[in-house]
């Protein structure tokens, strides 16, 4: 069985979590880090808004591509990341991933 230690024992990146403000995600969540980018720089050009509706899109547009293993899947960034109203999560382990650079 694994341990969950450190920093991972906090990670939400796969259970999920409600953004309810900025300080969701910069003090009181810990979150993979690529995550944690694309939603600060979806957050900077929503006019102050943080409703997540156009989060998928604003994903999609960026274009970062991804691996799936161990199935080998290609795919975007915005196939692996799901919203539900405020609530996100990440639907693959992030070991899982391997990601392309551009």
């Amino acid at each position: 069985m694994k341990e969950n230690k450190g920093l991972w024992a906090l990670d939400k990146t796969n259970d999920g979590f409600v953004l309810e403000d900025l300080e969701t995600i910069t003090d009181n969540t810990v979150i993979l880090p690529k995550l944690f980018r694309r939603l600060l720089g979806y957050l900077a050009i929503n006019d102050g808004s943080m409703s997540l509706d156009k989060f998928p899109d604003y994903l999609d547009s960026l274009g970062d591509r991804l691996i799936i293993l161990p199935d080998g899947h290609v795919t975007g960034f915005d196939f692996v990341v799901k919203v539900e109203g405020q609530n996100i999560k990440l639907t693959s382990q992030p070991e899982d991933l391997v990601f392309l650079e551009k």
